[in-house]
């Protein structure tokens, strides 16, 4: 019996010339993470904690309550959460404010409603802003209800699109 004799030449040019890019540069400019203390009372949650990266970006501050966006451009905003209530559900919402920092206009850009006795939820918006801002979570409830929510997490991420 003879072994089988196979041999192989690898036979192929690197074409040589000037490297293309390698993937987008800039694609994230800035973001913050923002997580919020458990509340069952009718108002502006309170940040637990915050990150901001990267960590020497001039885009978001925290200051109270509030997340100020100090560059005009679009933002990409992601909240997320689980808001339960047994009594009354039908009037029970959470609202992510955006307001110009000089007060003059504001704009209830996320507003999530109970349907049922409990969710978890997570809703995502691009805004584009031509003046600076300032960001607030606000749970609003009737006197009779005893909603709560928890786990509430905040993202807006600056994102790298011209802005015109």
């Amino acid at each position: 019996m003879k072994p089988l004799h196979n041999s192989y030449i690898l036979d192929f040019v690197i074409p040589n010339g000037p490297t293309g890019p390698t993937g987008p540069s800039n694609f994230l400019e800035s973001q913050i993470y923002t997580n919020y203390n458990t509340s069952n009372t009718s108002g502006m949650l309170s940040i637990r904690n915050s990150l901001i990266l990267p960590n020497n970006s001039n885009v978001f501050r925290e200051s109270g309550n509030y997340i100020y966006i100090d560059e005009m451009g679009y933002y990409e905003f992601t909240v997320s959460g689980y808001l339960a209530e047994t009594a009354n559900s039908n009037n029970t919402s959470l609202i992510l404010k955006t307001t110009m920092q000089n007060g003059a206009a504001t704009n209830n850009l996320i507003t999530i409603r109970l349907n049922s006795s409990e969710s978890y939820f997570s809703y995502t918006k691009v805004g584009k802003y031509g003046s600076l801002q300032k960001v607030s979570l606000i749970l609003n409830k009737t006197n009779d209800s005893n909603a709560y929510i928890s786990e509430i997490n905040l993202t807006i991420k600056k994102m790298p699109w011209t802005y015109s």
